[in-house]
């Protein structure tokens, strides 16, 4: 994470440094604006190397901690967050059958809250990771995720940090009792089946998303386990268990699939734990397909 974190501050600094003449270099035994790169970047390292450590809960162990907690947004948390969210929104299609693709959603986030792990949650979390490292050796993902985040733990159960969209009072729920079975896939979202559904694309759950009186809009950050992953090429509604595997995959277009993103679905609620809650809104400038249809 620090290395992610490391790489993307480096590469903004390096924009930063203006360009300076052989002359101006020549005048002077110390470059400047080098020292003034270098005492930027040594205090980044030293910022990402100070994360909270329930954030950094959420990324490996998962030990309980009780209270939900709003990140700064001049902290390296807020940053890493915000710039996942961010670079995960992609163009979409103006309407399902449509062949036009608009501008990916131009979106401002406003708040980043970290949720609480309650030791009811991490235990049955623990326990689903269990039973499915008894199945030993787990294949890998079918469909590839680079962008989304991993958590970072000794053996590798497939899993991975997605989004979760729904309407404002759903998010709300989750937020505070965490994923609900009895309520998965039974308005918007049940292409395979009665599940919970994630997307590594913000801009994908963003269509699930509804306003508040204000213009905002919220969606969940969960941490995932996938364990053993079924592809699917074609939709299945009738699906609501799995007997040889733990989740789904819904296969994109490019791969033979039936959807535009890959996105998955789980159909046991300890296998997904809502970890941070994004309230965001989409820019006036905004000409993403959400926006034109709306407009």
């Amino acid at each position: 994470l620090t290395a992610r974190s490391r790489e993307e501050g480096q590469r903004e600094l390096l924009i930063e440094v203006p360009h300076r003449s052989e002359d101006v270099l020549h005048q002077h035994n110390v470059d400047y604006e080098t020292v003034r790169f270098l005492e930027k970047s040594k205090a980044l390292r030293e910022r990402a190397l100070n994360l909270d450590p329930h954030f950094l809960s959420w990324l490996t162990d998962l030990s309980p901690h009780g209270f939900a907690t709003s990140l700064g947004e001049d902290s390296e948390e807020f940053t890493l967050l915000r710039k996942l969210f961010l670079d995960s929104c992609v163009s979409h299609r103006l309407s399902f059958h449509s062949t036009e693709y608009c501008d990916p959603p131009d979106l401002e986030v406003h708040e980043i809250i970290m949720l609480p792990i309650t030791s009811e949650k991490s235990v049955g979390y623990h326990c689903a990771r269990d039973r499915i490292g008894m199945q030993g050796v787990l294949p890998e993902i079918p469909v590839p995720m680079p962008g989304a985040l991993k958590p970072f733990v000794d053996e590798d159960r497939n899993e991975v940090f997605l989004f979760h969209g729904s309407p404002w009072k759903n998010i709300e729920q989750i937020a505070r009792e965490g994923f609900d079975m009895w309520r998965a896939g039974t308005k918007t979202g049940s292409s395979f089946g009665q599940g919970i559904y994630f997307a590594a694309n913000a801009s994908k759950s963003d269509r699930y998303a509804d306003k508040d009186a204000d213009g905002r809009m919220a969606m969940i950050l969960a941490r995932v386990l996938l364990g053993s992953c079924l592809p699917k090429w074609r939709k299945c509604k009738h699906i609501r268990t799995l007997d040889y595997h733990d989740s789904i995959q819904a296969v994109p277009w490019e791969n033979g699939g039936d959807v535009d993103y890959v996105e998955a679905c789980v159909y046991h609620e300890a296998q997904a734990l809502p970890a941070f809650k994004f309230v965001y809104s989409h820019k006036e400038s905004c000409r993403c397909s959400r926006c034109r249809r709306d407009r």
